[in-house]
Order: C-alpha cells, then sequence, then structure tokens
C-alpha cells in the first residue's frame, strides 16, 4: 500500500492521520498491527503518539504494537535502502516513465495517483488530501485528548 499527498508537511500530526488511513484499509479480521520505524521523536517517538495510537486501538478495534529501530541500524526497510521503499520506488520509476512517454503531465497527488493506476501493479495506491489529513485529525481526536498527553500510564 501507498499513500499519495501533495502534504510536503511530516509533524507528528500528519503521520497519525497517514496511519488511520492505513488501518481503515486492513480487514476486519486483522487485530495485530505491529508498526516499525526509525525513531525521530518530531515524528514517532514522543507523548504525541503514544497518546494517538491509545485512541487508533481503539477507533480500529486493533492491537496496534509501535516497534522502533537501534538508531542506524536494521533501517533499510523504512529509510529508503531496502525492499519497502522498492514499493515507493516502483510506484515513482512507473509514473516517471509513463511522463517520460508523454502519457501523463503530473503537477500534483490526484495526477499522480491517476497516472500510478494506470500502470500494472498490484500495490494500493491512495490520496490523501490536505483536507483528509485535518478532518481525521479533526474526528480522531475527542475533547480529552489532551488528558492523554499528560498520562504517564498509557498503554
Amino acid at each position: 500500500m501507498a499513500l499519495i499527498s501533495d502534504n510536503l508537511s511530516h509533524p507528528k500530526e500528519t503521520v497519525v492521520p497517514y496511519i488511520d488511513c492505513i488501518l481503515e484499509q486492513f480487514p476486519k479480521e486483522i487485530k495485530d498491527v505491529h508498526i516499525w520505524s526509525d525513531g525521530p521523536s518530531s515524528q514517532f517517538k514522543n507523548r504525541y503518539i503514544a497518546a494517538a495510537l491509545h485512541v487508533l486501538k481503539h477507533h480500529h478495534r486493533k492491537k496496534i504494537t509501535w516497534n522502533y529501530f537501534a538508531s542506524s541500524h536494521g533501517k533499510g526497510p523504512v529509510d529508503g535502502k531496502g525492499p519497502v521503499d522498492g514499493t515507493g520506488g516502483s510506484i515513482k520509476r512507473s509514473v516517471r516513465n509513463a511522463v517520460l512517454k508523454q502519457k501523463y503531465i503530473v503537477t500534483n497527488a490526484s495526477e499522480f495517483v491517476s497516472a500510478a493506476h494506470d500502470q500494472p501493479s498490484k500495490i494500493n495506491i491512495l490520496e490523501i488530501t490536505p483536507t483528509d489529513i485535518e478532518m481525521r485529525n479533526k474526528n480522531l481526536y475527542p475533547k480529552h485528548f489532551h488528558k492523554l498527553l499528560s498520562s504517564k500510564t498509557l498503554n
């Protein structure tokens, strides 16, 4: 699965809506989700994400475990030097080739997704707009979310 967006900002407030979008695609039968990532505190390793995971667990009725690779160790699949980046790289390459053959003009995420859907692939490609991100944030975070941020007993 690949998410495409015109949003070029990736702070913690955008990471959670992306995860929410991905979790929506999972069949209900999947009950356990394991996330692996590197650990930049600005995006993944902070109280905001811990509180958001609590919300996502209840919203999607799944057990979610977030795992972090040690700094500079074993990140290949998630930092663009391994098979997972092969997914994004494969999509970008096929769209770039279609553009070079003058089949498409791609200037935004919607055009990229349209071009990608026209290429043979088994990868599920979804667009998430800045408006989607904003709406997901509003829908995910109830009024008591900020109390969760100050909680020392999140699990």
